[in-house]
């Protein structure tokens, strides 16, 4: 564990203390973005990276609380219930899904393969730069397993 704390002050900014410097900070997300929880740069009000997050295992239980609260605020991933349908056409790769939040169509290009991560879970970027999750692929319905395993092994 790193000898770093990020908090929220009364003003519901995140702040981080290293040592005894205090920083309000933003967060940015570095590559690769298929990652969603790792290489995220802390930043303090002038754009300054004044601490690296590899990964959140590295923060203290309340720190890593505090960081996720704050990415989930500000960068939704959506999550896919189930898969309707994939349609290879020239070039793209169209999905039609159904996410928690409703019904979707979204493109990827064909060189664009889902993403599968350690934990199991599927990120799928599409044309706009969006990340789509399927925590749990083997929860799928049996149709929807079948229509992605052609995309995932």
């Amino acid at each position: 564990m790193t000898d770093v704390r990020i908090y929220y002050k009364e003003n519901r900014q995140l702040y981080l203390q290293k040592n005894e410097d205090e920083y309000e900070i933003q967060v940015k997300k570095c590559f690769p973005w298929t990652h969603p929880l790792e290489y995220l740069s802390l930043r303090d009000v002038e754009d300054n990276e004044v601490f690296l997050v590899e990964n959140l295992t590295q923060l203290d239980t309340d720190s890593r609380k505090n960081l996720a609260e704050y990415l989930k605020k500000s960068d939704y991933i959506h999550e896919i219930v189930k898969v309707v349908e994939v349609i290879e056409d020239v070039e793209l790769r169209n999905y039609q899904i159904a996410t928690q939040g409703g019904d979707r169509s979204i493109q990827t290009r064909l060189d664009d393969w889902p993403n599968v991560q350690e934990d199991g879970a599927v990120i799928i970027q599409d044309l706009n730069g969006d990340l789509f999750r399927i925590s749990s692929p083997d929860k799928l319905d049996q149709k929807s397993k079948e229509l992605l395993s052609t995309y995932i092994s």
